[in-house]
């Protein structure tokens, strides 16, 4: 079995294993809260991770409305629960266009789609930094620590239930930068997670992406006094995102 096999198969059972608590009935989302408003409220309950809120009481909404609206033949532009309503599929949050969420609440049920999509997340952040350390030379062990330490990071744990995509997805963009000294393959690459990042929701996490991006492209440019065709490939990154 070659190593990209095994790292695949480790940062899989790494996300099985962080997922398990949904085999005996878990939910991802800090559920808590709910009992701190006026409809349930029970000073009984223990409140754990008030600063997650926005989970409960808006981004699992987003996507149960986008779940239904799809089951029914429809795609939600607008969300009419929210005061007198607000065109949901563009207010920068709720990731409506975001082509593998899309798909996952196309073909699931809400809670089973928002529970894949942060398992799927957590997988690419381990595995896109395995290539990335491995295209940076990189043992493989030392490879194997580092996409543990990027996937299960404090800051992508902890704000697990708010399925930060574009974090999740910054090493394979990094991955991309360093392959347009190659080739026009990984111009295309860059294109294609760029645009994913903008689209996944979140634009302030997408906007510290963007910026990372930019400084390892800058740093590429002028460290290693890489050809004019290089510029040529980051730009046409750029546009195509």
């Amino acid at each position: 079995m070659t190593w990209n096999r095994k790292a695949g198969l480790y940062f899989l059972l790494v996300t099985l294993a962080v997922f398990s608590p949904v085999l005996w009935g878990e939910v991802f989302l800090p559920t808590g809260f709910l009992y701190r408003t006026p409809l349930w409220y029970n000073p009984q309950v223990p409140l754990q991770k008030f600063d997650l809120f926005d989970a409960v009481i808006a981004f699992y909404p987003y996507q149960t409305l986008l779940s239904n609206g799809l089951a029914q033949g429809d795609f939600p532009l607008w969300n009419p629960y929210n005061f007198g309503g607000h065109p949901i599929a563009f207010n920068g949050q709720s990731g409506y266009f975001y082509p593998p969420r899309l798909l996952l609440h196309f073909l699931c049920p809400a809670w089973l789609a928002y529970t894949l999509s942060l398992a799927l997340h957590t997988f690419v952040a381990g595995f896109g930094t395995w290539f990335l350390a491995q295209k940076l030379k990189l043992n493989p062990w030392a490879s194997l620590f580092a996409g543990t330490a990027w996937m299960l990071n404090p800051y992508l744990v902890w704000w697990l239930e708010c399925d930060h995509a574009s974090a999740a997805l910054t090493p394979l963009a990094l991955l991309a930068v360093l392959h347009c000294r190659r080739s026009w393959a990984g111009a295309g690459l860059l294109g294609v997670c760029m645009a994913l990042v903008l689209l996944a929701g979140h634009l302030q996490i997408a906007l510290y992406v963007v910026a990372t991006v930019i400084l390892a492209g800058l740093v590429l440019l002028y460290q290693e006094r890489v050809p004019k065709v290089v510029w040529a490939r980051l730009g046409t990154a750029a546009v195509l995102s």
